[in-house]
């Protein structure tokens, strides 16, 4: 369980919160690989 990438989800989830389409759909793409490496 790397502290890193917690700490990266982490940000992205608070980045979510952006009123931007390309952001929020930047963040989704960037979500699903990291999750994966957390099981």
């Amino acid at each position: 369980d790397d502290p890193k990438v917690h700490a990266v989800i982490e940000k992205l989830l608070d980045v979510l919160s952006t009123p931007s389409e390309s952001v929020q759909r930047a963040v989704s793409n960037c979500l699903p690989p990291l999750m994966r490496s957390k099981q």
